[in-house]
């Protein structure tokens, strides 16, 4: 057994032995050399390394195969050996499946690769086992696969320990010599094990056949022979064999042959094999097949002889097969006919009944018919057919050959023609196929309405082998039927088998089953498909066929969640919407206040409050971009230089991002200039910021890059690269979808680039994204440049406004704040002001007697979101009551249709919220002064 172990075990042994050998146990190489039992050689092998770290208790586990026949191939555990681990513990792990996440020796066995569970408690792994361990003070487990040569996973070797802990390299290295050792010895078992098979099998085979083989020793005459001789020969089991005591027995027109046969052998090497007959020990006559060789030594000499005497004896009896044979053929429900062929006429011999009962024709009258085969089986074409190969001695089958009976019905029999080797002789075949022929067609017809539709069917036999496979399973799944025919359906088909699986325990268990399953075709491309299964069972009630129909409906359910995806995003939008308008309404008594603050504050104060302006301009452009994501409200678009963008983005992101991380900016000196919201351009690169700085957690360079078109192209392209994780190809397709994300729940809603792929779009430019896993991502965004050379600051600031010459003006707003600091705002910049806290309000104060409050209101500046009477219901109303007084609508929601509303109902000027003083008093004086409207901020 050891002489198997090759060069290379032979160093690894060694090395094992060697960090082994420090111990008092029993060495198992020389357990192994000496032949002891496998559990014995394994158990010692473990109860080394329990002495060699105390506190450890070691394991061996078995893979064995699952049982044929079951259709979960998953092998199963068996354990080996474990002397310090108890029953109690060992018992439940036999007959366990090994798989991914089955404890850390099922996880071993299934991958192929070392486990270790530092922790078993924390170990997900172990959460079906957990209780087990617990019971018997386990809580770590290192387990590593023992891999045969061919890569085949034999078992595993585990090491337990009472409380959590990790291997030290040393251990790792111990552990792996254990393991390579426990390979060698299984191996070695398994090598004997499959020895002693094959020779149990050939001495099954000889006995089943009755061979008995000899050898003689020329050197010193011993002849030595195998059971099956002894028994042949009649010779007792501890008797003597001698060739002078065989010889003699041989009958008399064999033995001279035999005698020099036994001569040239072991003179010249010549084999001889021939057929005699002998008398045995016991007296009885035999008829063998004898046959010898020469066996030679290295220098040619010949040394023995060897051969085997076959038992013929019972093939002699051919009377008696043939009798039995007869009673065969008169029981056989085929046409079976028996011929000769005598100077190229054809004659019948015999006809078995099942020809009287085909043909109508009786055995008599076969015989004395001059046609012979002809009469009352065949017609026309097909009798001239089977007559010449008769005649020309060639086997040949037929199939539906037209026929008729005795009295003229019409028929179809399939024929067989098999000359025998006499030369004379030959055996017709020939059996009634009209009905199957009936139904073959039949079934063609059906076959063909099958393949005229539109689903895939396919039929599976038992072991899920594909058996039938229309047109429309071709067009889905790409494999013509040829390919897919025995085909396991499970392999060629199925990308979830546990689906698979569960779908087929609901098939068993109800006789039908609809569902939806992934599934892959021959290109690769993966679909979802709706199947319906119906289970055929045989006459015992045993599962025989599956009958599958097989729809695609991949595109009707992504189109079903483009739906379900646009309705999240409507809902979506409106939710934007009423917080932008609550934003707004919070935002514009801020606003108003700066420019109040501004008339009244010391000039040194007033870079503090354009830095407060500013801020709320940045919010009031952050709340329009959330409502030009969700609804798709267009930006203000400004001239813009890429510095500027930059600088802001800079700016931010330097203040809150890591201090590991690092920051480059190159900016071309002749980049262009071009035109778009800064906002929305500002929250492009500050999201591609965000995802350069998520994927650098361990710190890196964020570089940010403003250059022209390569080749020539008017476009500015704004990159921003990272030197993180990257982005692996099986993803790189998705991360554009609306709320595709790869982070974890809480940490991204999977809108920042598809924000930045829409703004780059709707500025008529687009994205590109270069990445390798493990060497970043750069994402460079191509944007349209502008002719002009010179760009508009966010910076800039309006003159002061115009002041007013004490007109009274109605201010409409539903949020008391709005309307108290606009009132304040407009007295002080020289107006009178009334106040109404809704629509209705400002109806009831025209719809009152003509007073001096009402008759001289100058211009009205009213909400266009409030309940009851919003602002477009108040216009139409105040065009009847006042139609001569100017009216100025202010809001920060309102779409294209609802501002052409509002002019269809007599409104001409606007004034976005949150406004400022600044824009509230140019829009005003337009107003007041009939000026067309001007464009605002």
């Amino acid at each position: 057994m050891m002489g198997d172990i090759q060069p290379e075990d032979a160093v690894r042994l060694a090395e094992g032995r060697g960090i082994l050998g420090a111990t008092s146990v029993r060495d198992p190489l020389e357990m192994l050399a000496e032949g002891a039992p496998l559990s014995e050689v394994l158990s010692t092998l473990c109860l080394q390394i329990e002495t060699l770290w105390p506190g450890a208790s070691c394991s061996v586990l078995f893979a064995d195969a699952a049982p044929i026949g079951d259709p979960d191939r998953r092998p199963l555990l068996r354990f080996a050996a474990g002397p310090s681990l108890p029953q109690s513990y060992s018992g439940p792990l036999n007959g366990v499946r090994a798989a991914f996440g089955v404890g850390s020796c099922g996880t071993a066995i299934a991958t192929g690769r070392r486990v270790v569970s530092i922790d078993l408690a924390t170990d997900p792994f172990w959460k079906d086992f957990l209780p087990l361990a617990v019971a018997h003070n386990l809580a770590s487990c290192w387990s590593s696969p023992i891999v045969a040569k061919d890569g085949a996973v034999l078992g595993t070797f585990a090491v337990y320990y009472a409380a959590p802990r990790a291997p030290s390299p040393e251990e790792i290295a111990c552990i792996d010599h254990v393991t390579h050792i426990a390979r060698v010895a299984i191996a070695a078992h398994q090598r004997e094990r499959a020895l002693s098979e094959a020779q149990s099998l050939a001495t099954i085979a000889a006995r089943m056949v009755r061979l008995g083989a000899w050898m003689i020793e020329l050197a010193t005459g011993v002849v030595t022979g195998t059971p099956e001789l002894y028994e042949i020969l009649d010779i007792p089991a501890d008797a003597p064999i001698a060739l002078d005591a065989i010889l003699p027995r041989i009958d008399a027109r064999y033995r001279a042959i035999i005698i020099g046969d036994l001569e040239r052998c072991r003179a010249e090497g010549i084999p001889f094999d021939r057929e005699i007959g002998l008398t045995t020990f016991a007296g009885k006559s035999v008829f063998v097949r004898a046959s010898g060789a020469a066996d030679r030594a290295e220098n040619g000499e010949i040394v023995r002889l060897r051969g085997g005497f076959l038992d013929l004896t019972a093939q002699n009896a051919a009377g008696t097969e043939l009798r039995l044979l007869q009673t065969a053929v008169e029981n056989f429900h085929d046409i079976v006919i028996l011929g000769e062929n005598v100077d190229g006429k054809l004659r019948i011999v015999y006809v078995n009944p099942a020809f009287v009962a085909s043909t109508g024709y009786s055995r008599e009258e076969a015989l004395a018919s001059d046609d012979a085969l002809l009469s009352g089986t065949l017609d026309g074409v097909g009798a001239a057919l089977v007559a010449g190969a008769l005649l020309a001695r060639k086997p040949m089958r037929y199939s539906a050959l037209p026929a008729s009976k005795k009295g003229g019905e019409a028929c179809l029999r399939d024929v067989d023609v098999l000359p025998l080797g006499d030369g004379h002789h030959w055996v017709a075949l020939a059996r009634d196929v009209t009905v199957r022929r009936a139904n073959e067609a039949r079934m063609a017809e059906q076959a063909l309405l099958l393949d005229h539709a539109r689903d895939a069917i396919l039929v599976r036999d038992r072991n899920h082998r594909i058996t039938y496979w229309n047109r429309g399973a071709e067009v889905l799944y790409g494999w013509a039927v040829e390919e897919a025919l025995g085909r396991e359906s499970r392999e060629l088909l199925n990308r979830d088998p546990r689906r698979f699986d569960e779908a087929l325990v609901c098939l068993h268990r109800d006789g039908s089953w609809t569902g939806e399953l992934p599934q892959s075709t021959k290109s690769g491309r993966e679909i979802l498909v709706e199947c319906h299964w119906t289970l055929v069972r045989d006459a015992r009630g045993e599962p025989a066929n599956y009958i599958s129909i097989n729809a695609d409906v991949t595109e009707r359910r992504q189109l079903e969640n483009q739906v379900l995806r646009s309705q999240r995003m409507e809902s979506i939008g409106t939710l934007a919407g009423g917080i932008a308008h609550d934003l707004n309404n919070m935002l514009a008594p801020i606003v108003l206040s700066i420019g109040l603050l501004k008339e009244t504050a010391p000039r040194e104060d007033h870079d503090l409050f354009a830095t407060m302006e500013t801020s709320v301009r940045r919010s009031t452009a952050m709340v329009r971009q959330l409502l030009g994501f969700a609804r798709g409200i267009d930006g203000t678009p400004q001239l813009l230089h890429p510095r500027m963008v930059i600088d802001e983005v800079l700016l931010l992101a330097r203040d809150t991002f890591p201090k590991n991380i690092l920051f480059r900016v190159i900016v071309a000196e002749n980049v262009s200039t071009f035109r778009g919201d800064p906002t929305l351009l500002h929250q492009v690169l500050l999201n591609l910021c965000v995802n350069a700085r998520d994927a650098m957690a361990d710190g890196g360079t964020l570089t940010i890059e403003a250059y022209n078109h390569p080749a020539g192209e008017a476009q500015v392209v704004l990159a921003v690269s990272d030197t993180g994780t990257g982005i692996s190809e099986e993803i790189r397709d998705r991360i554009f979808d609306p709320f595709f994300t790869t982070k974890p729940v809480g940490a991204g809603t999977g809108l920042g680039l598809p924000s930045v792929l829409g703004i780059a779009k709707s500025h008529g430019g687009n994205v590109e994204v270069h990445s390798e896993v493990g060497r970043g991502a750069r994402f460079e965004v191509f944007l349209p440049t502008e002719k002009s050379s010179t760009f508009q600051s966010l910076a800039t600031t309006s003159a002061a406004g115009p002041r007013g010459r004490g007109e009274r003006i109605l201010v409409v707003d539903d949020e008391p704040a709005v309307r108290a600091v606009t009132a304040r705002t407009l007295e002080v910049f020289g107006y009178e002001v009334c106040l109404a806290a809704s629509g209705v309000e400002a109806l009831e104060f025209f719809s009152q007697p003509q007073s001096a409050q009402n008759s001289n209101i100058a211009a009205i500046l009213t909400d266009m979101m409030m309940p009851r009477v919003d602002g477009i219901a108040l216009a139409r109303a105040l065009r009847e009551l006042a139609p001569g007084v100017p009216i100025i609508a202010a809001s920060g929601l309102d779409t294209a249709e609802r501002v052409a509303g509002a002019v269809a109902a007599g409104v001409r000027y606007f004034v976005p919220k949150p406004y400022g003083a600044d824009t509230l008093l140019h829009t005003l004086r337009s107003a007041l002064d009939g000026h067309s409207p001007a464009t605002n901020e």
